[in-house]
């Protein structure tokens, strides 16, 4: 396993179970790793909140917010994705304002 925030390759077990990085000494839980992929499978999966809380054992509120997190996530990366498009000569003549009286 390699560091989430750096990539360096060695880490350390701490008595509570969690890793800690050599390099950038950041601490986090391989177990939180592992829960948040299977709420991302059942996230692409279409499953609803409730049906992921109850088939991971995982309190719904957790998954509501990360559900929450991934929707904010998704909704930002397509929000840029349509400020960066070229504007169509087609589209531009669509939605003139002159061009909507006649339609």
């Amino acid at each position: 396993m390699e560091c989430i925030y750096c990539q360096n390759k060695k880490l350390y077990e701490l008595n509570t179970g969690q890793l800690k990085c050599s390099a950038c000494k950041k601490k986090f839980s391989p177990k939180k790793i592992l829960t948040d992929s299977e709420i991302i499978e059942c996230f692409v999966d279409d499953l609803t909140a409730n049906q992921t809380s109850k088939k991971l054992n995982i309190n719904y509120v957790t998954v509501k917010k990360r559900y929450e997190l991934f929707r904010s996530l998704i909704a930002n990366y397509l929000e840029d994705e349509y400020q960066d498009k070229t504007v169509l000569e087609y589209d531009e003549y669509i939605y003139l304002q002159k061009s909507k009286k006649k339609i």
